[in-house]
């Protein structure tokens, strides 16, 4: 009788966990959610994390291949992610909750990464050596051709594109000649050179994952200025000033909004391991999110249908 009660009790934690993790991908319980890089299954693979309950789920569930650089569509329904599964590093897509196989966007021989949607959700943008240096591409994420356009043709190191929140300018980072900058692209005009963001122009602070607020009005970006740690600043695009939000010793990176603009998550080895911590636009109230020895990285927050 003791074995059939410890049974049923068992049998009955897993439907619950079954329940509670298919209301999580599904959105169920309507919280705010974040997806992230780890290797805590050894590959590099995508998980979800629901704050409101802790959850982790993994989401691509795919041992052969490592996985890198999640982004989501604006109506937070897709992933596109760049994935090594079939040798060359490549843009693919997968649906959220998971629905049959992921869609493979490029098909370069080549490197491509880094995909950031546009806000219509047509077009993504990533960085790909598909030619002389690291330039900035856009495809079509409808069209069934495998046609890139190129938006750079700068020779450097170019790198974590992001679309302007009304989808008319394209802001990346750049390095030439060990030279560092943050760039604009007019996309309605690419034919115009980029124009490098007159605030961020010190050349030796290694700017990287720029990211423009949901209204518009400020960029987040990682930098190591007059240090050897990376921290993570907030630029005020009306008054040009500029805020370390992290002042860390460690390393802090990959700043990612909430969906209203008024927290920030990040990756952070300020305990030894990367994991994932969570602050106000501010930077005040800081907490970290996840504790497991393994890595997680490249955090980006679940836009709110």
């Amino acid at each position: 009788m003791m074995k059939l009660i410890v049974f049923v009790g068992f049998l009955l934690l897993g439907m619950m966990f079954s329940v509670l993790a298919a209301m999580t991908l599904g959105r169920g319980l309507s919280g705010d959610q974040i997806a992230f890089v780890s290797d805590r299954e050894d590959n590099q693979e995508i998980y979800l994390l629901d704050l409101p309950t802790g959850l982790v789920t993994n989401l691509s569930r795919n041992r052969l291949s490592d996985e890198y650089v999640p982004a989501w569509s604006p109506d937070g329904q897709q992933v596109a992610y760049a994935s090594d599964l079939d040798g060359d590093m490549d843009i693919y897509m997968m649906d959220v909750p998971p629905n049959g196989e992921a869609r493979k966007l490029t098909h370069n021989v080549g490197w491509d990464s880094m995909p950031a949607w546009s806000p219509d959700g047509k077009w993504i943008a990533f960085a790909s050596y598909a030619s002389l240096g690291q330039n900035i591409y856009i495809l079509s994420v409808d069209s069934d051709s495998d046609a890139l356009v190129a938006l750079t043709e700068l020779r450097g190191y170019e790198s974590y594109p992001m679309w302007s929140p009304d989808g008319t300018e394209l802001m990346f980072a750049s390095e030439i000649d060990f030279s560092s900058q943050v760039y604009l692209l007019d996309i309605q005009q690419t034919d115009v050179r980029p124009s490098a963001i007159p605030f961020l122009n010190d050349y030796q602070a290694r700017y990287s994952m720029p990211r423009w607020s949901p209204d518009g009005r400020f960029i987040l970006y990682s930098a190591r200025v007059n240090s050897l740690a990376q921290d993570i600043f907030l630029l005020n695009l009306n008054t040009g000033q500029t805020q370390n939000l992290t002042h860390s010793l460690a390393n802090d990176d990959a700043p990612s909004w909430s969906p209203d603009g008024t927290r920030i998550v990040f990756w952070s080895t300020r305990e030894g391991s990367a994991d994932l911590y969570l602050m106000n636009a501010d930077g005040d109230d800081l907490r970290r999110l996840t504790t497991h020895s393994a890595e997680d990285v490249s955090p980006a927050w679940r836009p709110h249908q």
